[in-house]
């Protein structure tokens, strides 16, 4: 199994104990069997796409926030998990994401196929299909009081398995077989402009979009002074762009992997730049996989976020067991930041409200 590079990023058993703060057996026998917690939010469940019940009185939900793609117990890309999301509706998770202002917020719930939960993503302005940074970070929620060696998580693109790495009573690393990537046909060139760098250098790979949970929008740059130079039009991409961004990088080889290092904007998606994005790696990874730029025999070492000062660590490899074609695996490690607690009041978000 390909490790998580750099030292280790964990949670603990008293760790474990802060991550009980939230999880009662909302998500059912399954998930919560054996588990001390007791269930914290007692809403009804309300269908998708709905107000909420007017009548439904106050609810509080717990969280926890935690960085992921640390590097040991340092940087990561921020984190809200609301691991007993039961009886939230669409509306009332959009305005807790968009009130938190962090990527991305997960609400988890029970899984309606054959996952251990069912993960629904939201940033500030929408929610996601999938993205590596909340799935990661739910992993290692979730995984701190499951001694299991895989998880599979329900999206709303299909299911993901994580397998978890422990090493002793410590959950060391996640890795996130990659869901399917797709090539679009759009042309990225007006992209490019907005972004300050049309290079069409023969040395350089030609851009290219590809989907994994939202579009992305590949782009080499000639080096770390061309990457940290770059000045995007926010607003415009954002309506260029509305359902992804734009994944700058630069690579060079290393001793023992390819290291790139990489700058990520979606203000879209309400995230004007991202410490770290997991989706997006796994993009790069295929990307480099059909332009021939990559064989697979060396991780991609992923440095992002250091600007933003959360300098985050991301690892994207290529497994085979020899009898099925080579798979993608999205790696990073975490660690539990803190915890809190939501009111929700259910008339902020009927019609006139304040949502």
């Amino acid at each position: 199994m390909t490790g998580c590079a750099g030292s280790i990023g964990r949670v603990d058993p008293a760790g474990a104990s802060a991550v009980r703060w939230g999880l009662g057996c909302a998500l059912g026998p399954r998930l919560c069997a054996g588990a001390s917690a007791v269930r914290w939010a007692q809403a009804e469940p309300v269908d998708a796409g709905t107000f909420p019940d007017s009548s439904r009185t106050l609810s509080t939900y717990r969280y926890n926030t935690l960085n992921v793609f640390s590097h040991g117990e340092s940087g990561g890309n921020p984190l809200a998990v609301f691991v007993s999301a039961t009886g939230l509706a669409d509306l009332e998770m959009q305005a807790i994401a968009r009130d938190l202002q962090l990527s991305e917020t997960v609400f988890v719930l029970p899984s309606q196929t054959k996952g251990r939960a069912r993960l629904r993503i939201f940033t500030p302005s929408k929610e996601l299909s999938f993205a590596g940074h909340p799935v990661i970070g739910a992993s290692f929620i979730l995984g701190a009081h499951l001694v299991i060696p895989r998880l599979p998580l329900e999206t709303n693109a299909g299911l993901v398995e994580v397998e978890l790495e422990r090493s002793g009573d410590f959950l060391h690393c996640a890795h996130l077989r990659a869901p399917e990537v797709r090539v679009l046909d759009s042309s990225p060139r007006a992209v490019l402009e907005l972004l300050g760098c049309v290079d069409s250098a023969a040395d350089l790979l030609p851009p290219r979009i590809y989907h994994c949970g939202a579009d992305h929008v590949l782009v080499e740059v000639r080096g770390r002074a061309e990457l940290d130079a770059l000045e995007p039009q926010m607003a415009r991409l954002a309506r260029v762009l509305p359902n992804g961004g734009v994944y700058a990088f630069s690579r060079r080889l290393g001793a023992t992997s390819e290291e790139i290092d990489v700058r990520y904007f979606a203000p879209g998606n309400g995230v004007a730049e991202d410490p770290a994005t997991g989706s997006g790696a796994i993009a790069l990874g295929q990307y480099l996989l059909d332009e021939r730029a990559w064989d697979g025999q060396r991780s991609l070492q992923i440095r992002q976020g250091a600007r933003l000062g959360h300098p985050s660590r991301l690892e994207v490899s290529l497994r085979s067991d020899g009898n099925t074609a080579p798979v993608l695996y999205l790696s990073g490690q975490a660690f539990v930041t803190g915890r809190g607690e939501r009111i929700v009041r259910p008339e902020r978000f009927m019609p006139g409200g304040e949502a």
